[in-house]
């Protein structure tokens, strides 16, 4: 089936766009505010009963508690590793003759690009597998 074929329904014959949805009512012209005042609405997170989550921890059998953990320590190391620069501020500007402002700036820069890479990686890991997004973060680390 082709592009056009697919949204074939969306379009009348002289190529403007049908005023209808497909099941044929007609189509509301709403406004952003109109549009997000109803989108507000689907983010407020269903109220449904969670499990207690001491009884799925005790689910859980040796391995799975030493897996977790490992990421839990892995996961602190990196926390603590990540953040013992913003207690060496002073000693970085010393070093790169640089303002503790620059540093600090850099610091900036990175917390918030940390998103922007985790995200693409993500995505990437999501289609391509999680090897070779790895491998060329890798290559970019170095």
């Amino acid at each position: 089936m082709t592009t056009h074929e697919k949204y074939a329904h969306e379009y009348a014959e002289d190529g403007s766009p049908r005023n209808s949805l497909p099941t044929g009512q007609p189509q509301e012209n709403m406004s952003v505010g109109r549009y997000f005042a109803t989108r507000l609405s689907t983010l407020k997170p269903p109220m449904e009963k969670v499990d207690n989550p001491f009884k799925l921890l005790a689910l859980l059998n040796l391995q799975q508690w030493l897996f977790f953990l490992v990421a839990f320590f892995a996961w602190s190391w990196d926390a603590f590793d990540f953040f013992t620069v913003s207690l060496t501020v002073t000693q970085l500007s010393t070093t790169f003759n640089r303002s503790k402002a620059d540093i600090t700036w850099g610091i900036t820069l990175v917390l918030m690009f940390r998103s922007v890479g985790s995200t693409i990686f993500g995505i990437a890991a999501d289609r391509y597998g999680r090897k070779w997004p790895f491998v060329v973060n890798n290559i970019l680390f170095i």
